[in-house]
């Protein structure tokens, strides 16, 4: 249900509400990487960016490093311009 709170918020034009359901999709469910692009692609302050690095690392310190959605933790990285973090 927080993937359709977030479409929505973000159809209603409230972003900061759909940033808010994607924080606890990651929080919840740190496995399914396509919730890490999404989140990225709405930051638009360095202080959201910097946020989401500390959301992300929060939730990939709970996964064994082979568990790792590596393919959406790049895509993720290069939206929030964090080139040498995306290898």
């Amino acid at each position: 249900h927080l993937v359709r709170r977030a479409r929505v918020a973000l159809g209603q034009g409230d972003r900061e509400g759909a940033v808010s359901a994607l924080q606890g999709l990651l929080a919840t469910y740190p496995m399914m990487g396509h919730f890490y692009w999404f989140y990225a692609a709405l930051l638009e302050t360095e202080a959201e960016r910097a946020q989401f690095r500390a959301d992300l690392d929060a939730a990939l310190s709970r996964l064994h490093p082979w568990n790792k959605p590596i393919d959406f933790q790049v895509a993720a990285y290069r939206l929030t311009g964090d080139h040498g973090l995306a290898k």
